[in-house]
């Protein structure tokens, strides 16, 4: 029987929850404070996390919420990154060095107070010597730091050593005020534990059980994807392995005591049996296999460099490059026999449709990525595809719509669903923490927003200026069936590309002059090499939807299409790079 383990709304069964305040500079460590955030959420619940982009809100004072956060706090995390000891103000000055600076700020009253302060070392950051600080910050030096990195996202010994943190008292400061020496970390767990389960329920909530590989309904069925061996959890009791970022579910810490009320140290790990041995040589090759595969992508990049044809569009060049502007479309012909990849809705190849994980995934292996943005009733923007969020998302078997739900509903309530490779289950992604994240994962990435919902007013002004607050405002297209729904994006913002896709019913090009898109996007069932020729002709970009397997690719990628969109962009490529 598979272990047990807390759902993501599971809390610590104290009288006291614990309050964690993340430290962070935006421009150095956001993509690292948002994984961790999910993982803490994921073991700790929402209440006990405190994150500025998603805790203040709009018209909130951020210095007073801060030092509101900070003085409730019981552990701060200092997120440290390979340029957080110089980064530099705007008028060239070390940010460190202002008093004033926020995270100076946060972490001297965490440390004044005697607040448990964990470093944390992203991406092979060091901890700065005691003479590159300020005097108040110099106590963090002397602080047991964890490092954490995108390939080794480990939080085992941290999410440990927050609960026990958490179900110990509050650390007395010593005669001369200053806090008490931290304990030691607990040691890292072993790595022949178990995979964390994903996201559970309790046996009223439990939904019948999905298919392994179980995408939201759309035009095209995407090509299967491979099996992996099928992997044996042990017994409830063995243990965990390091956490990642795709992996934010984690299980309960062990809470027991001893009679004079303190934690009981957790039981040294069993030695690992056949049936786990077998597990670990799975685990290695498939960690080799994908090592290799990155390394190969790497190093070859065979989607930057691609040549662009004289008087051609340079739209297969964004990969590489500043996408082209609206003032400057195809000329005519369209860029050869290598076409833009477009991940359709971040794809399908590890993660689920439409996760912030596979979208951060599709960008940073160099693809473009296409989503949909809908609406909750309290007005914030999620990417989901379906206005009925249980046709694609798992919620727990209750009838959820998107515009009817407020954002802490649909957050509480629905996940996106396993698949064969990962079997996590990840909560609805907002707009502006997945732009945020395909900007950190790469700064050349188009993002391809297709807008499913009539806006208002004030929800499409905050949704296009909302790539501009990441840097990619001149990668985004937006994009959607309907016309009427664009012309107003082009009233509101007519520097703005857009592309309308064409579905059902060709629209001749003639019936296109004066809408000025950026691209049209061509529903394979009408593509022809007559019609791409007809658009190009106009000026317009063509892009093809969604095409899935080598059939497919062999058929369509001939009439010389400037973009494609497919589920399995990876395999897309092999195919291109290999044909």
């Amino acid at each position: 029987m598979a272990p047990t383990s807390p759902s993501r709304g599971d809390k610590l069964p104290s009288d006291r929850p614990g309050k964690i305040f993340l430290s962070y500079r935006r421009q150095e460590t956001a993509w690292p404070a948002r994984q961790l955030y999910e993982v803490l959420v994921g073991r700790f619940g929402a209440e006990s996390v405190f994150k500025d982009v998603d805790d203040i809100e709009p018209g909130d004072d951020f210095v007073e919420k801060i030092t509101e956060a900070v003085a409730a706090c019981d552990v701060l995390l200092a997120l440290i990154g390979n340029q957080w000891l110089t980064m530099t103000d705007e008028r060239g000055g070390r940010r460190l060095d202002n008093p004033e600076d926020f995270v100076r700020l946060e972490i001297t009253a965490a440390l004044s107070r005697g607040v448990r302060v964990v470093p944390i070392l992203v991406d092979g950051a060091k901890l700065p010597a005691a003479d590159q600080l300020p005097a108040e910050l110099v106590p963090l030096t002397r602080r047991q730091a964890v490092e954490i990195n995108p390939v080794g996202f480990n939080t085992d010994r941290l999410l440990a050593t927050l609960a026990a943190t958490f179900a110990a008292p509050r650390p007395a400061p010593t005669a001369t005020g200053q806090p008490a020496a931290d304990p030691p970390l607990p040691p890292p767990e072993q790595p022949w534990a178990a995979t964390p389960p994903a996201w559970s329920r309790t046996p009223t909530d439990q939904p019948a059980a999905v298919p392994e590989q179980q995408p939201a309904a759309d035009t095209d069925p995407p090509a299967p994807v491979a099996a992996v061996p099928e992997v044996v959890a042990p017994d409830a009791t063995a243990s965990r392995p390091p956490s990642s970022p795709e992996t934010p579910d984690l299980p309960a810490t062990s809470r027991r005591r001893t009679a004079a009320g303190q934690p009981v140290a957790p039981a040294p790990p069993a030695p690992p049996s056949p049936r786990r041995s077998r597990r670990q040589l799975v685990l290695v090759a498939a960690v080799l296999a994908v090592v290799a595969l990155v390394g190969a992508v790497l190093v070859l990049r065979p989607w930057v460099g691609r040549p662009v044809a004289e008087g051609r569009s340079s739209a297969s060049a964004s990969a590489s490059a500043t996408a082209p502007t609206p003032s400057a479309p195809s000329s005519g012909a369209g860029v050869g026999p290598v076409p833009v990849i477009v991940a359709h809705r971040g794809g399908l190849e590890v993660h689920q449709f439409e996760t912030q994980q596979a979208m951060e995934a599709a960008a940073a292996a160099g693809f473009s990525v296409e989503t949909d943005v809908r609406y909750t009733a309290d007005d914030v923007a999620v990417l989901v595809h379906d206005e009925k969020a249980t046709k694609g998302l798992d919620c727990g078997g209750r009838s959820i719509t998107v515009s009817t739900t407020t954002w802490a509903q649909l957050s509480k309530y629905c996940r996106s669903k396993p698949t064969a490779k990962d079997p996590a289950q990840y909560r609805v992604p907002k707009l502006d923490d997945t732009l945020e994240g395909i900007a950190a994962a790469s700064d050349q990435a188009m993002v391809f927003l297709e807008v499913k919902t009539r806006q208002t007013a004030s929800q499409r002004e905050a949704f296009l200026e909302a790539p501009a607050r990441f840097g990619l405002r001149d990668r985004t297209v937006i994009t959607s069936f309907n016309r009427g729904w664009l012309e107003a994006i082009a009233k509101a913002d007519p520097t703005t590309r857009r592309m309308l896709f064409v579905s059902g019913k060709r629209i001749a090009a003639t019936e296109l002059d004066g809408d000025e898109f950026w691209a049209v996007g061509v529903e394979q069932r009408l593509a022809s090499r007559e019609y791409i020729e007809e658009l190009k002709a106009a000026g317009i970009r063509v892009m093809i939807w969604v095409l899935n397997d080598a059939k497919q690719w062999t058929g369509f990628v001939k009439l010389d299409p400037d973009l494609v969109m497919t589920a399995y962009p990876a395999k897309f490529r092999d195919w291109l790079e290999n044909r």
